[in-house]
């Protein structure tokens, strides 16, 4: 269902160059924007599923279908599920790659915050779990800082390598109807159009394992921040404190504040390293053109 909003924005714009470039008569075209326009007014109501459908695409074309018949039976002209999930993909993950950015953002304003506010304070220098050197609190948190920001960077190089529309890769082919590329890349947002169609059908798999080794990496940066201060505020350490708010109690021993939400970070690292490797296992071994197997990377969300 993530995809459903993402699919009727290719849809809107989709009909429009069909109707631009004579494939469709403007009666068609009129139907078609009516019924996004519906479906849309479901979507924002949470009348509008996948469930008992085979894809987003195929939702699409039966309920238009059901309302205005063979009016709208041309609405996917020219394309393939392979270059529409291929864009949707990548215009879900776009969002998602620049909300990320914009959290890491917010994250390491915070602790220059809390550098400028106590920086100064001496803080324990750790070496093979133990104590090694006094230091201060700026130093720690200079380094969770920098860290952050090759993550910020790592994202912004993914933004720039996968803002390219796939519509009109086919299913590795090509369109066989002819089709204005970089105009359509543009109106959904990318920069252009992919430049090889078999390429992009080939390494569906790709971007998706790219995002989600950059997104590995942030997390185990977060994993030992969340380890720190797990440490640092066990009792006989006391080094810092953590916020009620930020910590649980026990089910046996409700006087203890249990650093949870901590260890859930440490645990999503984990995970995440997880789906990283399957998903960059997927595209080993396979033929040039569409395989099969590269459709396991669109469950990843």
């Amino acid at each position: 269902d993530l995809l459903i909003p993402y699919q009727l924005k290719l849809d809107r714009i989709y009909a429009s160059e069909l109707q631009k470039l004579g494939y469709i008569t403007p009666q068609q075209h009129r139907a078609m924007q009516k019924g996004l326009r519906r479906l849309a007014k479901e979507y924002r109501a949470r009348k509008l599923s996948v469930v008992g459908y085979e894809d987003v695409h195929t939702l699409v074309e039966s309920r238009l279908s059901d309302w205005y018949g063979d009016l709208v039976g041309n609405i996917h002209l020219g394309l393939s599920r392979n270059d529409q999930i291929v864009t949707l993909m990548r215009m879900w993950m776009k969002d998602q790659a620049n909300t990320t950015l914009h959290d890491l953002k917010s994250l390491t304003a915070t602790i220059k915050r809390e550098m400028k506010e106590k920086g100064n304070l001496t803080f324990v220098g750790y070496s093979h779990h133990r104590v090694a050197m006094p230091t201060n609190y700026a130093v720690l948190l200079k380094s969770y800082s920098t860290g952050l920001s090759r993550d910020k960077e790592a994202l912004r190089f993914w933004l720039e390598l996968y803002d390219e529309s796939a519509l009109g890769a086919g299913a590795g082919f090509g369109s066989p109807i002819e089709l204005n590329r970089s105009r359509i890349a543009r109106r959904l947002g990318f920069k252009k159009p992919t430049e090889s169609s078999i390429d992009t059908v080939t390494t569906r798999w790709e971007p998706e394992a790219r995002l989600a080794d950059t997104i590995k990496i942030m997390m185990n940066h977060l994993g030992t921040m969340a380890q720190d201060f797990i440490i640092n505020s066990m009792e006989g350490i006391n080094v810092i404190s953590l916020p009620p708010e930020y910590c649980t109690g026990s089910s046996i021993m409700p006087q203890k504040r249990n650093p949870d939400v901590l260890e859930t970070i440490k645990r999503k690292a984990i995970d995440i390293e997880g789906e990283a490797f399957k998903l960059s296992s997927i595209g080993r071994g396979n033929i040039s053109g569409y395989n099969r197997d590269t459709q396991g990377a669109k469950y990843w969300i």
